[in-house]
């Protein structure tokens, strides 16, 4: 009850006053300032991605929807530096701020990822680099085989290795119809690991057809965290089939 009569911070006063939306751009503007270049708002990203992959459910949820692989963030923490971490740095200047939230924990990471998603869209970073980026042939298949990589293999469990994710992610690249240098290569994971698990269950082996279309959820999930206008006619038409397909081999 005495929670009742405790002081409100000046974030959770700006917060009410203004919405989290506003409250959180204008936190991220002043990061983003601290930030500067490039390269440290990627190493400030993957850090922020690191924890949040640690962290509760919601957190959880940002770091598989940001398009940056735990390849990618593992160990991020460990190898900050000055323009990230230092005592003026945006790093504790992002936690100084959150700490004012410390009462309402749902909300500090609310808050917390809605500033880190902004500042990833301002650098084009994870999922917002995807839209800018331009992608060889090779590049875009070995990405797309690192991701199926990095959702099948978890937990201490490896079912494939990196030449068996390409040989996959090239026989599926041979059934479109459609110029495959426009597509982001999470369209084309979805694709494959569907298609993989579409062929396990036409062959009656439905644990493999089940454990590929639950590790698919977690690719359409962070498909669908980027606007419906970043993606062109030819992704809709490679994401609605996947889960349409998806939805008929769903044994759980």
């Amino acid at each position: 009850m005495f929670g009742l009569f405790r002081k409100k911070s000046p974030l959770e006063k700006l917060i009410k006053q203004d919405g989290i939306e506003h409250a959180s751009d204008r936190i991220s503007e002043i990061i983003c300032k601290k930030l500067g270049e490039k390269h440290v708002a990627y190493q400030f990203i993957l850090e922020e991605v690191e924890a949040a992959s640690q962290g509760d459910r919601a957190a959880i949820a940002f770091a598989k929807s940001s398009g940056i692989s735990p390849a990618q963030y593992n160990g991020a923490m460990n190898n900050s530096f000055a323009e990230v971490d230092g005592p003026d740095g945006p790093q504790q200047f992002l936690l100084h701020t959150c700490m004012q939230l410390i009462s309402n924990k749902r909300l500090m990471v609310q808050f917390r990822t809605k500033v880190a998603e902004k500042v990833m869209k301002r650098f084009n970073i994870g999922k917002y680099e995807l839209a800018h980026k331009v992608f060889s042939l090779d590049d875009l298949i070995a990405e797309t085989a690192n991701l199926i990589i990095d959702t099948v293999n978890k937990n201490g469990f490896k079912m494939l290795n990196k030449s068996g994710a390409i040989e996959m992610v090239k026989e599926t690249i041979s059934g479109i119809n459609g110029d495959i240098s426009t597509c982001r290569h999470n369209v084309l994971a979805l694709l494959t690991l569907i298609l993989a698990a579409k062929s396990a269950f036409d062959d009656n082996n439905k644990g493999l057809a089940n454990y590929l279309s639950q590790c698919s959820k977690v690719l359409v999930e962070a498909i669908w965290q980027l606007p419906n206008e970043e993606y062109n006619d030819l992704e809709f038409s490679l994401v609605d089939y996947s889960v349409e397909t998806m939805k008929s081999i769903d044994l759980s």
